[in-house]
């Protein structure tokens, strides 16, 4: 008898071991496929980056426009996601077609069949405020660089496609030495985390949160992103799919025409997952499904 019980056990035991294997089994694969797809989602061009109420820009208006431009150049193609044209290139490709920057801002090709090779996306920026300021603290003072910056996204190959928000952040440094180079590293700091929030905002708008696994014991389930594009506490809702078992396409700046099955809170956040439980409908959720950050809902 003792041996047909621990022959049970040990049997039961290996089933709980071939499912994780299977899960970390789907897990990789998913990771791949994802990796994979990640990179398809097209060329991008970064267009005007302007001074909200500025024509002529002083000295230092210009060093941060002009770096602004070149960081956000740069994050755009370290995600790898993108094939990145700069402004020249932009214009020049769009001037090919007979059309113009203006154009597209103008939303005068909104109704034109397009046949637009090589360009999906024009990303656009306007800088409401920046700057850098002083902060007294017990033992010192930090220097702390803001800005205050709103994008849009403009859909080149899907016309209809727009998307706008706005990002805020700053840069601070623990004061200490040349007050110039300070300043500057506060300012370049501020700099650095608006165009990661941007592009982070950018990346979640064109490629949805995906449910990749559903642990049914713990509840937990597990997205496609992680730290840098979801944080713990976002809200996200999600869609079903369509009645061939595949995700329903979401709108950029929206909801698809379909109510979302269930909402998920993330709780956890790693490098390249993140952890959610479900705030409602965790009974109608799937793997594959999709759906979209609740933007200002924390």
């Amino acid at each position: 008898m003792k041996s047909i019980i621990e022959t049970a056990s040990a049997a039961r035991g290996l089933v709980r071991v071939v499912r994780k294997l299977a899960n970390a089994a789907i897990l990789g694969v998913s990771l791949i496929s994802f990796s994979v797809s990640a990179q398809l989602i097209g060329t991008i061009g970064v267009g005007d980056v302007l001074l909200k109420g500025s024509n002529e820009l002083s000295v230092s208006q210009q060093h941060f426009v002009r770096a602004l431009n070149k960081r956000l150049r740069m994050a755009l193609l370290d995600t790898r996601k993108f094939t990145v044209l700069d402004y020249p290139m932009l214009e020049e490709r769009v001037h090919n077609q007979g059309l113009s920057l203006q154009g597209f801002y103008d939303k005068q090709y909104k109704s034109t069949e397009l046949s637009q090779a090589g360009l999906d996306y024009i990303l656009t920026l306007n800088v409401i405020e920046f700057g850098v300021s002083e902060k007294q603290r017990e033992q010192g003072t930090d220097v702390v660089g803001f800005s205050d910056i709103s994008f849009r996204l403009l859909g080149v190959a899907h016309a209809t496609q727009d998307f706008t928000a706005k990002v805020t952040a700053e840069g601070v440094v623990r004061s200490s030495g040349n007050d110039t180079d300070n300043r500057k590293m506060a300012e370049n700091l501020a700099i650095q985390n608006s165009v990661e929030k941007l592009v982070n905002k950018v990346l979640s708008v064109l490629h949805p949160v995906r449910v990749m696994m559903i642990d049914e014991d713990s509840s937990i389930i597990t997205l496609n992103y992680g730290a840098g594009v979801l944080d713990t506490g976002d809200t996200i809702s999600i869609y079903p799919k369509d009645d061939e078992g595949n995700p329903l396409p979401l709108k950029p700046n929206g909801d698809p025409n379909v109510a979302a099955v269930a909402l998920l809170q993330v709780i956890n956040t790693e490098k390249k997952f993140a952890k959610a439980q479900a705030i409602d409908g965790f009974v109608e959720l799937e793997k594959g499904q999709e759906g979209r950050v609740v933007l200002g809902a924390k």
